[in-house]
């Protein structure tokens, strides 16, 4: 396993001290983000550490966009839970600017790894660079104290070369369901194959599970902790 600090500062002694502020203040690419975690493998996935079993009983779900309104206003996220299982637009924010939502995500009881889309009709690339944006994010707010839950996500059987890498073994996992559709059997039959592929994988002590139930997935691991969707309601009526 690589340390990337040590990358990342072979990188920066190479530049003279104006190349130093421009590489940090301009950094499109942003490999500031990996300062201080471990690659997994030679993918380079960071390695996100395990969160022990917890109590959430009294912590209530707020998607991200929702979480910065109320934050705003009450400069606490206290009794909540943050996550990601919303449309990405709403939270791409937290990709370009991450230190901005440090104060909000450390006040929260918790927060769900981002959950960038790697729906199954997307190119290879695409998939690939979602799943380590969300890798990348998940630790960096590890590092910074943040109290965070590995979000655990896949496209097809073709994703599990990768999409398990640096994710980490007898943690609580979250694994969402928002997309599927109930009707669609294929995307049914996907989604139970690599969710019997993430317990066999990761051998979690405990399942978050977003979303609605899908018939079977009691046989992969029977006691989850099970958290509704509250706008289903609304998408059903399109709105």
């Amino acid at each position: 396993m690589r340390n990337t600090t040590k990358v990342i500062d072979d990188l920066l002694k190479s530049q003279n001290e104006d190349s130093k502020v421009q590489l940090k203040s301009k950094d499109p690419f942003g490999i500031r983000l990996l300062e201080g975690m471990v690659q997994s493998s030679e993918i380079g996935f960071p390695e996100l550490l395990r969160c022990p079993l917890f109590d959430l009983s009294n912590s209530k779900p707020l998607p991200f966009h929702e979480a910065r309104s109320y934050f705003r206003k009450h400069r606490t996220l206290k009794g909540f839970f943050v996550h990601f299982y919303t449309e990405d637009y709403r939270f791409y924010c937290i990709k370009n600017n991450p230190e901005a939502y440090i104060e909000m995500l450390l006040s929260a009881d918790f927060v769900i790894a981002p959950d960038f889309s790697v729906y199954t009709n997307f190119p290879y690339p695409v998939i690939l660079k979602n799943a380590f944006d969300s890798r990348v994010l998940a630790r960096y707010y590890q590092l910074r104290g943040v109290k965070m839950v590995p979000n655990v996500v896949w496209a097809n059987p073709l994703s599990y070369a990768y999409i398990f890498e640096g994710q980490p073994m007898d943690s609580v996992i979250a694994v969402n369901s928002t997309c599927i559709s109930l009707s669609d059997k294929q995307s049914i039959r996907l989604w139970l194959h690599g969710y019997k592929e993430a317990i066999k994988r990761l051998k979690p002590v405990g399942v978050i599970r977003y979303g609605k139930k899908i018939e079977g997935e009691e046989l992969i691991y029977s006691n989850p902790i099970h958290i509704d969707n509250p706008y289903i309601k609304y998408m059903r009526y399109g709105r």
